[in-house]
């Protein structure tokens, strides 16, 4: 099945920089968390304490990045809501529990789009160079 392969390598690749990045970025950055009551703006750049991890959202990244490719891929608007709700739900949850502020939501959402769609575009070139090789043989 072509689209259950596409959308495996997609969802890779999708995951995989967005997780690099965000676990870079919350190494480098340092951003405290809300429950560790530091304030907003507290920040520890390349700690190694969790306390200290909170920009971006690494659990908003990778459910927004496999909502976004699982309904970008899909034609069924049922699967769109359920997906994308998944992810809105995920993003609430880390809020309300104090493990985010909204801006590491946000970037955590943003950053995993912009993954995943390239991650899209990369896959649809693929497929289109193995059509076209596919008419030449």
């Amino acid at each position: 099945n072509e689209w259950l392969k596409d959308t495996g390598l997609t969802l890779g690749i999708g995951l995989f920089t967005s997780g690099m990045l965000q676990t870079g970025l919350k190494t480098l950055v340092g951003r405290s968390r809300p429950i560790e009551q530091r304030g907003a703006f507290a920040y520890n750049m390349f700690s190694d304490s969790p306390g200290y991890h909170s920009f971006p959202s690494g659990h908003v990244a990778v459910a927004t990045s496999i909502s976004y490719i699982i309904a970008r891929r899909s034609k069924s608007v049922p699967v769109k809501i359920v997906f994308y709700g998944l992810a809105g739900i995920t993003a609430i949850s880390r809020m309300y529990t104090d493990a985010h502020w909204i801006s590491d939501v946000a970037f955590g959402s943003v950053l995993a789009i912009g993954c995943s769609e390239l991650a899209i575009q990369y896959v649809d070139r693929i497929r289109k160079h193995k059509n076209q090789q596919a008419k030449l043989n």
